[in-house]
């Protein structure tokens, strides 16, 4: 019988240092499951900090570009105005001595009529 009692009392030791080993494992899981839902939430930040960051460069790029695109037709506008201007003032004489040929080699109205 006090082979079955140390026998048991064996069993019941071992049944304690498991349940020790348990515990201290369930500790450093539930430690490793802690760090590991902080570190995703700091990846999860730093990718958004990223994101974020590489947005506004990409959109300040764009408005660069577009600001260039802009101030190149503006450039480009005044060009073809000023050549537009050019062009018309060379053709005023030409215009002008037209019109007053076709005002003085014209027939009065009542002339005409009579």
């Amino acid at each position: 019988m006090e082979e079955d009692n140390s026998l048991l009392e064996m069993v019941r030791t071992k049944e304690l240092e498991l349940k020790e080993k348990e515990d201290e494992t369930r500790k450093e899981a539930e430690s490793i499951i802690a760090a590991a839902k902080m570190r995703h939430s700091e990846i999860i930040e730093q990718g958004q900090r990223e994101g974020k960051s590489l947005a506004d460069a990409y959109y300040t790029q764009g408005m660069e570009q577009i600001k260039q695109e802009m101030e190149q037709m503006k450039s480009q506008g005044k060009a073809m105005q000023e050549e537009f201007r050019q062009k018309g003032e060379a053709r005023i004489n030409g215009a002008a001595n037209k019109i007053i040929e076709s005002v003085a080699f014209q027939q009065p109205y009542a002339a005409e009529n009579e």
